[in-house]
């Protein structure tokens, strides 16, 4: 009966082996999922912010400073690592006459880079102009 109970201790000890291999499993499967949760989320800050930058570009400079003057962007920096929300932005505009111009917007949250390009074409003909986006490229 004596060997009984050494065998008992054996099967004690696999088992705590076992439950411990699955406790690290699980803590490194919750750690990854952290951090791909991280990048998501420091991803999306980015895009908000170039979205921002595009908007803060459309309402502050493009309607405000240059109506009927678009063509005379030949790669002007509208806002360049403009501190917002914690993070920044930044606007490239280039003209492609009076009406239309494309938007290069870029947002960066702690080392995540988003970009968005952006064409527009403005009716300055209305009261306030009116600003439409004929396309829209996320990289």
């Amino acid at each position: 009966m004596a060997n009984e109970n050494g065998g008992i201790l054996i099967l004690a000890l696999i088992l705590i082996a076992v439950m411990l291999v699955f406790g690290i499993a699980q803590v490194k499967l919750v750690s990854i999922s952290y951090q791909k949760g991280r990048k998501y989320l420091c991803a999306m800050k980015a895009h908000y912010l170039a979205e921002a930058g595009l908007e803060r570009a459309i309402v502050t400079w493009m309607l405000d400073e240059a109506a009927n003057q678009w063509y005379t962007l030949q790669h002007t920096a509208i806002f360049t690592d403009e501190p917002f929300a914690g993070g920044t932005f930044s606007v490239v505009a280039n003209g492609v006459d009076d009406s239309t111009a494309t938007l290069h917007c870029s947002g960066n949250w702690h080392g995540t880079h988003q970009t968005i390009q952006v064409t527009l074409r403005a009716s300055w003909n209305r009261n306030p102009p009116v600003v439409r986006i004929l396309s829209w490229q996320e990289n």
